[in-house]
This record gives C-alpha cells, sequence and structure tokens, in this order.
C-alpha cells in the first residue's frame, strides 16, 4: 500500500496495525488512519475513525489490545492525544489527552507506559519523556528536551 508505515505485529502475530496516509498529495485536508489487516491481507479495520489530523504510533499490549497517538484530530473518537483500542471489543478510548503526543515503550510488566511530547516553538522542537502509570493514570515527567536537543530513550532496566 503507498502511503502506509510503521507497522506493528500483534504479541499473538495475528494482526498488523499500520497508519495509512488517505492521500499523500493533501496531508492537511485528507487524514492519517490507524488500520489493522492480517498478515494475508484479509480482515482489513479501521481503528481511528478521524476525519483530519493524523493517527499514528502503534504499540501492541500482551492482550491484543493498542496504544496509538491522534495529532490534530477531529470527528468520532479523533481528540488528540493517546488512546487505547481493545481489538475483542472494537472499543477506543482517550487515555492521555494532549497534541502531539506519541507512545513509545511499555513496561515488560505492562504497567507503565512511556511516551513522548513534542512542544513546537517557531523552528525548535523540545521533546520530552513522559512515564504514564497504568493502573491510577499518573502521569510522571522524566526526561525534557531542552534547547532543541532531542531526548534519547533506549530501553527498561529490570532489577531482580
Amino acid at each position: 500500500m503507498a502511503g502506509a508505515y510503521a507497522p506493528a505485529w500483534s504479541p499473538n502475530g495475528e494482526w498488523i496495525a499500520f497508519a495509512l496516509e488517505e492521500d499523500a498529495s493533501e496531508p492537511l485536508i485528507f487524514p492519517q488512519r490507524l488500520y489493522l489487516i492480517h498478515p494475508d491481507g484479509m480482515g482489513l479495520i479501521s481503528i481511528s475513525k478521524n476525519e483530519q489530523g493524523q493517527a499514528s504510533n502503534p504499540l501492541w499490549i500482551a492482550d491484543d489490545s493498542l496504544y496509538y497517538s491522534i495529532t490534530n484530530g477531529a470527528g468520532e473518537n479523533a481528540a488528540d492525544g493517546i488512546h487505547h483500542y481493545d481489538l475483542t471489543t472494537q472499543t477506543d478510548s482517550l487515555l492521555i489527552s494532549g497534541t502531539n503526543l506519541a507512545p513509545i515503550s511499555l513496561s515488560p510488566d505492562g504497567n507503565f507506559l512511556v511516551y513522548s511530547q513534542t512542544q513546537i516553538s517557531g523552528n525548535v522542537y523540545l521533546q520530552d519523556l513522559n512515564l504514564w502509570r497504568v493502573d491510577t493514570g499518573q502521569t510522571i515527567p522524566i526526561a525534557q528536551g531542552q534547547d532543541g536537543n532531542p531526548v534519547q530513550f533506549g530501553g527498561w532496566h529490570l532489577e531482580d
């Protein structure tokens, strides 16, 4: 598919989530949506229902649901922020409200989500990292980008 990117395999290998630009020649008019498809190309499902804006950054969770982000969204279930999509119930819910958010990594135990938030000031892009507690919904700032220097994230360190 032309304009498809950011593929992510489901934990059980039955689905691929991906972002698709509806019309790459007019990105400010046509939306970028998130879809699911089986590896054999069957069973295409539109996850995001945004009428404009960008849905992207799929991040699967072990229970066959996923997190994804919407920026500059409009339409049904298209609020800006990080969303949760449950494949079993086919429901979408907004978890973290905000603009320019992107899920990055889920902790191995599934209790924490690291996500980025990009602040744009003129030609300077500042990226902050935040930790979100799945059980309480609490957001904890963990790193802030300054002076256009990007924040890097390597992974999780587990102690015995």
